[in-house]
């Protein structure tokens, strides 16, 4: 077992650690590579506090020997950002509204910022390589960190860091409620000596456990055949529909007088299709995308919401499992 003070330590490094990305600076400025163009974001949009701010928030040991601490801390890499920014300036690029420098334009000027001559030695491999220029902040999207166990070549121990998006199964369950921001490791994850998720001592084993592929049928509201509901993934929930085919023809505003005609996944208007069913518990499909599953005079989709709303929560906790699921 580890001592108090030990663990006071851990509390407090694990409150004051961060991770940062590496952010290509074209897109961070507005640009769109599918599109190959964009406008020049504000000031505001690309020094946003939100990406270089820490916020810190605990108290070692419940608070035992040295109380609370919190705060705020600003990255010091903020600074790089806004040089560079006032550099764009000063050469007439930072013209927030306005296009974007094309790509080619684009490295010219992070080659002369960064120094960067492009004389290469032409015996290295990596020749080819297309250049890219980026600057570090906070990561915009939730990330899972792991400190993995690793053998240096002289046999030392070594802990890294592992990042994954998706490391999880499902969600704990504790006095028979789902806890649905508590996602469960995967086995192999969880059992492996080599492998510590951070925050993982403070979490007691899950008593079940809600799998994201758990299907669960839900009362299915008028005109729907049939509702279904699985929790998806961390973010976000899935729904299986059946239902008349002129129905949700009218929803996803469809031309179509044959079902058949359809491609397997249909793109729609997300925000209409939402409005064209007026159901909440249904929400938007997230962009816009729904997978036909079956078709005829009755069809059945599936899809990804946008946002798990609480409505939908408290549909599939109150809905009974099936033990064949």
């Amino acid at each position: 077992p580890a001592e108090a003070c030990d663990l006071e330590l851990a509390d407090l490094l694990d409150g004051l650690s961060y991770m940062v990305e590496k952010q290509d600076l074209h897109n961070a400025f507005g640009w769109n590579q599918r599109n190959k163009k964009g406008k020049c974001k504000k000031r505001e949009e690309v020094l946003n506090e939100k990406d270089f701010t820490k916020k810190f928030n605990c108290a070692p040991c419940k608070g035992k020997r040295h109380g609370r601490v919190e705060g705020k801390l600003r990255l010091p890499v903020m600074d790089d950002w806004n040089r560079f920014l006032k550099h764009l300036d000063s050469q007439g690029y930072f013209q927030p509204g306005e296009n974007l420098p094309d790509a080619d334009t684009w490295r010219r000027i992070c080659a002369g910022y960064f120094r960067d001559t492009g004389n290469r030695d032409p015996e290295r491999k990596h020749q080819g390589t297309r250049r890219q220029y980026s600057l570090p902040r906070i990561p915009s999207l939730p990330r899972k960190p792991f400190r993995v166990r690793r053998k240096t070549a002289n046999g030392k121990t070594i802990w890294q860091l592992l990042v994954s998006k998706s490391p999880s199964c499902g969600f704990a369950i504790r006095d028979g409620k789902v806890c649905w921001t508590e996602p469960v490791l995967l086995p192999p994850l969880a059992q492996s000596p080599d492998l510590v998720m951070r925050g993982a001592r403070h979490a007691p084993p899950a008593e079940a456990i809600a799998r994201f592929d758990e299907w669960r049928e839900l009362p299915a509201p008028k005109p729907l055949i049939e509702l279904a509901m699985s929790p998806g993934t961390e973010k976000y929930a899935c729904l299986r529909l059946t239902l008349p085919w002129e129905v949700f023809r009218t929803w996803a505003d469809s031309n179509s007088d044959d079902p058949f005609e359809l491609p397997a996944t249909l793109k729609v208007n997300a925000g209409d299709f939402a409005k064209a069913h007026g159901i909440t518990l249904l929400g938007k499909p997230k962009n816009g995308k729904i997978m036909l599953l079956e078709l005829g005079p009755v069809i059945r989709i599936q899809y990804t919401v946008e946002n798990t709303k609480a409505e939908m929560k408290r549909a599939w906790e109150a809905a009974p499992s099936d033990p064949g699921n």
